[in-house]
């Protein structure tokens, strides 16, 4: 946008700016990027521990580290620009890092078996390893700003700054799949748009809000803008037609609840058959009842299936059992399907040199005659946990280090998203960090799940955000597929999600155990998000190579 002849000449001259030319940024600077950052982390975890004000931040939470990362242009030297960005996006990314992953500091401590000096290291180090995430998200604001003029500022430029930033953010592999428009998780009317749009469509309103009104915010700063001549910034105005908009739609949608056709009750067992704050397994299980007893409990009730998480069979009957009858015992004691998860070993020609066994992590059904359904594979194995990061490429690493960690066993991933067909109804099952996966459960959806459950241990996370983090992950699933979803770990707590992100059932209960009777609707109905999932996120990229083509030939 082309500001008047009088803006252009309210533009402060560049020796006024001389003083901010300073080698490194200014305290205020780093204090703003800090809050931003400490706002938006705050989204991590549950809103309880917060003022309720944080939940209406999104719309501008972040908009002070994008006024910060915009004024850089006052540096006319571009290395000194270039290492002011630096050190704002290291401000910005560890800090977030720091406050919103803290459950990876109980990751390492468990995997690693290191003391609490040597695991707060290495998680500094790995929070502070963040950062090139970060540079590379807010990367295009380097591009658009290396020769940026402010009076000529337009809104195809904020348009094309968004969509970039935006497809960075859904592109980018990340261990937490965390996306910013997550942080609408609260608002149960905005976050509908995500069973057209996708996490990828929230994530939009959520950067195009805060570029926007850091843009309002830098103009007035960087120009000599009266109050009059401030209110009539047309982008001011756009602005306020953007939150007016948000707004109305909030109004007009309302939570409908449509019949339901079928239903399937289900009993769920949670465990706790795990290692607790370095405590013994068995010292563990001699306070708490075994999974024979656990399912007992469901003799003579009108159930039709019963789910457990994941390792609820390891820890009961360790990899690889001598009697694999004792599963098939399992379920002839209740007389009813279990729909389970455990490691099995299989023959790999290709790994057949390997001192390890090779395995894989199963979900199936077993019936109380013995058989069993068809299996689904866990996809994404959890970095360090389960296997070595780039083990395809250094595979005697990953025998170290399997060993190292007392683990005796490789498991090979998956690549089919099977659905396990239960009386005729189709279960779309996902393990653990499988949640990390943007077209798994799309995938399942397609191939006929009608609802969908997430098997997951998050004993080593047990006392973090971790599992507040996950269910987020697991709300928009449910949202962006239009499926009811069951979060069921072996710690706790449980939860059941319905097919608009709503939370209908929270056991509460962590580290107990625990087991109940759920009924959950089925569903049929494909989402538009699933739908058109390619075409979704082919439009993103389409608008975001047009924007860029629009503001290329702009400057040009």
């Amino acid at each position: 946008m082309l500001v008047s002849h009088k803006l252009k000449q309210n533009i402060v001259k560049k020796q006024d700016f001389a003083q901010d030319n300073l080698r490194y940024p200014r305290a205020k600077s780093l204090f703003w990027v800090i809050i931003s950052a400490f706002l938006f982390s705050s989204s991590f975890y549950p809103l309880e521990n917060f003022p309720a004000i944080i939940r209406y931040l999104n719309y501008f939470c972040i908009s002070p580290f994008f006024l910060e990362l915009f004024l850089l242009v006052k540096i006319e030297n571009f290395r000194r620009r270039m290492f002011h960005y630096f050190i704002l996006i290291t401000t910005f990314s560890l800090t977030l890092e720091i406050i919103a992953f803290s459950w990876v500091y109980t990751s390492i401590k468990y995997f690693f078996h290191t003391n609490h000096l040597i695991t707060s290291i290495i998680y500094l180090i790995l929070a502070f390893l963040s950062f090139p995430y970060y540079f590379l998200l807010f990367s295009p604001v380097l591009l658009l700003n290396r020769k940026f003029k402010v009076y000529k500022i337009n809104w195809y430029s904020i348009i094309c700054l968004t969509f970039l930033i935006v497809n960075i953010e859904y592109y980018y592999p990340k261990l937490a799949p965390w996306f910013f428009g997550y942080s609408y998780f609260y608002d149960s009317n905005l976050r509908k748009l995500g069973s057209i749009l996708g996490s990828i469509g929230l994530s939009f309103l959520f950067f195009y809000s805060n570029i926007l009104l850091a843009i309002i915010l830098f103009r007035k700063i960087y120009l000599k803008l009266s109050l009059i001549d401030y209110v009539r910034n047309k982008f001011f105005y756009h602005y306020l037609f953007f939150i007016f908009a948000i707004l109305f739609f909030k109004l007009k949608s309302s939570e409908k609840n449509p019949s339901i056709d079928q239903k399937i009750n289900i009993g769920y067992i949670q465990p706790n058959f795990s290692v607790i704050h370095d405590k013994d397994i068995g010292g563990v299980k001699l306070k708490e009842k075994s999974l024979f007893e656990l399912v007992k409990k469901f003799d003579k009730v009108p159930i039709e299936l019963i789910i457990v998480p994941e390792s609820a069979i390891y820890y009961q009957f360790g990899n690889f059992p001598e009697k694999i009858e004792d599963i098939y015992l399992l379920a002839k004691s209740a007389s009813k399907p279990i729909l389970l998860q455990s490691v099995i070993e299989i023959n790999d020609a290709a790994k057949t040199k390997s001192i390890l066994k090779i395995a894989e992590s199963r979900s199936f059904i077993v019936y109380p005659d013995g058989k069993t359904s068809t299996y689904y594979v866990k996809w994404n194995l959890m970095p360090f946990g389960e296997e070595f990061p780039l083990s395809k490429y250094i595979p005697f690493l990953e025998e170290f280090y399997l060993k190292w960690t007392k683990q005796d066993v490789i498991l090979a991933p998956g690549n089919q998203a099977n659905t396990l067909l239960f009386q005729n109804i189709k279960i779309g099952i996902f393990i653990c960090y499988d949640s990390i996966d943007k077209n798994l459960v799309h995938n399942l959806v397609q191939n006929g799940a009608q609802f969908l459950v997430n098997q997951a241990n998050f004993i080593w996370m047990s006392d973090t955000n971790a599992i507040f983090v996950y269910s987020i992950i697991n709300q928009f699933k449910a949202i962006e597929s239009q499926r009811s979803l069951l979060f069921l770990t072996n710690n706790g707590p449980t939860q059941l999600f319905d097919k608009n992100g709503n939370l209908v059932f929270s056991n509460k209960v962590i580290n107990k155990q625990d087991l109940s009777v759920l009924s959950i609707p089925l569903n049929n109905n494909l989402s538009i998000f699933t739908e058109f999932n390619l075409l979704v996120k082919l439009a993103f990229i389409v608008a975001t190579i047009l924007s860029l083509f629009v503001f290329f030939i702009k400057k040009l």
